[in-house]
């Protein structure tokens, strides 16, 4: 029998309990297995940490989608909780995301599929942001083709006084 790698999302957290639920639950919806969610808390001081307990215990185990909260006993910034949740990983491959962000259904499912089809070490994507009311404010990123072609984009020199 083939068994897919494990994936680990590690999410940081600080203070975003208004928005945490909406990326948990964007995982949950992801078309890949097996994945680990390790949710840190930067030492929140809203109710995050009850939101995410909340939504934890209420996720059934037999999922294919471990998630587990870890709390700081400071808050120590984004870039000790993505540390945190590297050394507390079990996956083959990692991705990084913010507790505000939601992931579309298969977003792990192609970025796992360009890794078994070329040999890259590190995937990124395009990002949709929206705004608090869920609106869609802009779908553009400065590695898009049509954000390249918008600001006629070169890095040519002769562009350049010199």
């Amino acid at each position: 029998m083939l068994h897919l790698p494990l994936v680990s999302i590690i999410i940081t957290n600080y203070n975003y309990s208004r928005y945490v639920i909406g990326c948990l639950e964007s995982i949950a919806r992801q078309t890949y297995r097996p994945l680990e969610c390790i949710v840190i808390d930067d030492k929140s001081t809203d109710n995050s940490v009850k939101v995410i307990e909340k939504f934890i215990s209420g996720y059934p185990a037999e999922a294919g989608i471990s998630f587990r909260l870890l709390k700081q006993k400071k808050n120590s910034g984004q870039l000790a909780g993505f540390m945190r949740g590297i050394r507390e990983a079990k996956g083959v491959f990692i991705t990084f995301v913010d507790a505000d962000d939601i992931l579309l259904p298969d977003f792990i499912n192609i970025h796992v599929q360009v890794h078994f089809a070329t040999n890259v070490a590190l995937t990124c994507s395009r990002h949709i942001e929206i705004d608090e009311n869920d609106e869609i404010q802009s779908c553009f990123s400065l590695i898009s083709e049509e954000t390249r072609q918008a600001l006629e984009f070169s890095f040519s020199p002769d562009n350049y006084e010199m």
